[in-house]
């Protein structure tokens, strides 16, 4: 059957009506299914709508249209989506579906179209649980942010590594998990720690030691859910410094150990045989002179 396309929501009904006039809607219309905000019914009947609107885009092999990044952004209260990054990760998304959720739908709640019309969030970022499905790689609470703030800066180069940089020089240096956060769940106040670098496998050792806990520990993974709420508050405070009161300033200062053995070991250099932004010390010995 050929593919049929629905048209971008402001050409199509309302949001509301297609939601709410369940009687009415024509077949390749259902925009938004997989994680519609259900604003001015009753919960029955939205409930009824959105199943009836799966059916009919299963039949009609639907597809919804995305405009392209960047998409449109409006100011969001970090502390909102603090809160919402802990309880995503709370309801089985983990760490970087718990971050990307927070920011994506707090916007579809805020902006609505296109935010409200993508996949369920682990549908797209479950895969980045622990480090990348138990890799302990990048942190999933960094990874989750950083694909939410390229869904909102797009291809901008300048403004995306800005952004991306802040974000991951704040999760390397600063103790975590936060005051704000600590506050959350029933395991009381956590030990902080300070990762060094953007990677799991250092950030969660770095806690177990300051904290005496275990890496597998009931204890660990709430440190985890504040993570994801701690990562995902910082990447919409840059968004509202970058997009809407246009005043960034970076915070984030490379250690000197970045450069000096960069000198050698990146480009230009005379080894030229390594590259990257993390702070080279905190996994390798200081041989400098």
């Amino acid at each position: 059957m050929e593919d049929k396309k629905v048209k971008p929501l402001e050409k199509a009904l309302s949001r509301r009506k297609f939601l709410c006039d369940a009687g009415k809607f024509a077949v390749g219309t259902a925009v938004g299914i997989g994680s519609i905000g259900l604003v001015g019914c009753s919960a029955k009947m939205a409930e009824q709508t959105k199943e009836k609107a799966k059916e009919t885009v299963a039949a009609t092999n639907t597809k919804v249209e995305f405009p392209p990044t960047p998409w449109p952004y409006k100011k969001l209260d970090p502390e909102v989506v603090r809160k919402a990054g802990f309880e995503a990760y709370k309801r089985d998304l983990h760490c970087m579906a718990g971050s990307f959720a927070a920011i994506i739908e707090t916007l579809a709640k805020e902006v609505g179209y296109p935010y409200d019309a993508i996949p369920p969030v682990e549908q797209l970022a479950y895969y980045g649980a622990g480090g990348v499905m138990g890799w302990a790689t990048l942190c999933g609470a960094a990874n989750g942010s950083c694909m939410a703030i390229n869904l909102i800066l797009g291809k901008d180069h300048e403004k995306l590594g800005v952004a991306i940089n802040e974000l991951l020089g704040y999760y390397s240096t600063t103790p975590l998990p936060t005051a704000n956060s600590n506050k959350f769940g029933d395991m009381g106040e956590q030990a902080q720690s300070v990762a060094g670098n953007p990677l799991c496998h250092v950030s969660v050792t770095n806690w177990c030691k300051a904290s005496g806990k275990k890496s597998f520990s009931p204890e660990r993974a709430e440190r985890c859910a504040k993570l994801a709420g701690d990562i995902a508050a910082k990447a919409v405070e840059l968004l509202n410094q970058i997009i809407v009161e246009g005043s960034f300033t970076p915070v984030y200062k490379a250690p000197e150990a970045i450069t000096d053995c960069g000198s050698c070991h990146t480009k230009g250099g005379v080894l030229e045989n390594s590259r990257g932004k993390m702070d080279c010390l905190t996994c390798h010995d200081d041989h400098r002179g």
